[in-house]
């Protein structure tokens, strides 16, 4: 059997362009620098699952404006947008895109104002890969790439209303797109990047015989699964390929964030056939140990200079590390939700206050000690308002039940708050989750 690999370098849900204190350091150089070790320009194909505009410290500033020229020198050859690509509006979303040397693919989200896809022209991409390296036709196979969205995010985005966004069933498109990929345009293999949570992407692994491979985005866990077929989708007398060339495990891998890790993905297939045989996955992390990229550095000492001299402040000290790892700040009582609760609670001196913790950022745990003003805008990157409102006791209770009406539809559980009310002159946390 005469087999090949074929290389994949996958990333996803970036937002500090900067190295940061703790290892794994991360950091856009570094991160860049492995990329390029790992075949990044040359024999490895990089794709990116969306986010990566917001939120930091600096977007606050730049809009995310400073992003494009540091993402260009990372050899990506297709993306997906994310949901936090639309966090400063449309046209900066646009003018973003714009300076980007890479595709952007959006495949089942529609402007019905425009009458066209969302953010893009491109539903799909397609890749002609050798290995080799060199002009030998024979050597090239075709990878088709699709990027899905769940209108989970798209619903609760800002700038857009349910009458101008029309979200395409992701199953139904994903088997329409990978056959005309597969059959109209000669593809070897279609590869999904999605941003979307692990249930959908479960079910689009289990109903889509089609795909080869998913590549998903919107969580932060590094983390991978083999999910089985449904097998009666073979017995379909609809299903136009070749069943002996689908397998019946398929790969959905999540590849981490904030430029801390990224996938290389080693896949053996068959050159007779075009059937993947098997995939190896290797997890790589951007520790200090990584060189940072020269250029990259200059862009991202560019993108900080000017905020540097007052982000190491000191605000105070902590006496006890606060947690703010993403999955535990979203679905439990954490010290730093309940610390911000209380400050908020002295503040406006109101009988109770309703925090979205899904604002939290930082996604790691801040050590006690010295505590400065680049950790508590790492914390907290989003200019929120602040609102009092008079609510009645039932309206209270209503809130509550739709913080928690897509638990645990929502892995995230963007909805699920931190509730802290006074009651006899003592704090009191109820946990809503």
């Amino acid at each position: 059997m005469d087999t090949d690999i074929l290389h994949i370098l996958h990333f996803n849900d970036v937002y500090n362009v900067e190295e940061q204190k703790q290892e794994p350091v991360g950091g856009a150089a570094r991160f860049t620098t492995a990329l390029k070790s790992h075949g990044a320009g040359q024999h490895s194909i990089v794709l990116f699952s969306g986010d990566c505009l917001s939120p930091s410290y600096i977007s606050n500033i730049t809009y995310g404006q400073h992003i494009p020229s540091i993402m260009n020198k990372m050899y990506i050859q297709c993306s997906l947008f994310g949901n936090h690509e639309f966090d400063y509006g449309m046209n900066n979303f646009y003018e973003f895109i714009n300076q980007c040397n890479f595709p952007w693919i959006n495949s089942n989200v529609y402007d019905n104002e425009l009458n066209e896809l969302l953010g893009t022209k491109l539903s799909y991409k397609i890749i002609d890969y050798n290995n080799n390296n060199n002009n030998n036709n024979n050597n090239n196979i075709r990878i088709g790439i699709i990027g899905l969205i769940e209108k989970e995010w798209i619903e609760v985005i800002p700038c857009f209303t349910t009458s101008n966004i029309h979200v395409k069933d992701f199953i139904i498109t994903s088997r329409q797109l990978a056959n005309y990929l597969k059959i109209q345009k000669k593809c070897h293999f279609v590869i999904v990047l999605t941003h979307m949570r692990w249930l959908n992407d479960r079910l689009l692994a289990i109903n889509v015989p089609e795909i080869d491979l998913i590549l998903g985005g919107h969580d932060h866990d590094y983390q991978y699964e083999w999910i089985q077929l449904n097998k009666n989708l073979l017995l379909d007398t609809n299903l136009l390929l070749d069943k002996n060339k689908i397998n019946i495990e398929r790969l959905i891998i999540k590849s981490g964030s904030d430029y801390k890790t990224f996938s290389h993905l080693y896949i053996k297939y068959d050159k007779e056939n075009y059937k993947i045989l098997n995939i190896d996955i290797e997890k790589v992390l951007i520790d200090s140990h990584w060189e940072p990229d020269n250029e990259v550095q200059e862009l991202v000492i560019k993108s900080t200079k000017k905020l540097e001299k007052n982000l190491d402040k000191p605000l105070g000290r902590i006496e006890t590390d606060f947690d703010v790892r993403s999955n535990l700040v979203r679905l439990k009582e954490s010290n730093i939700g309940n610390f911000i609760c209380d400050i908020v609670l002295t503040a406006i001196e109101a009988d109770c206050v309703l925090f979205n913790t899904g604002t939290l950022r930082g996604d790691r745990i801040f050590k006690a000690g010295l505590f400065t003003l680049r950790d508590l805008m790492t914390i907290l990157p989003y200019l929120d308002k602040l609102s009092v409102i008079e609510i009645t006791g039932s309206q209270l209770i209503e809130a509550l039940e739709n913080s928690v009406s897509e638990y645990p539809k929502s892995e995230d559980n963007e909805k699920c708050p931190i509730l802290i009310i006074l009651v006899q002159n003592y704090f009191r946390t109820i946990q809503v989750s």
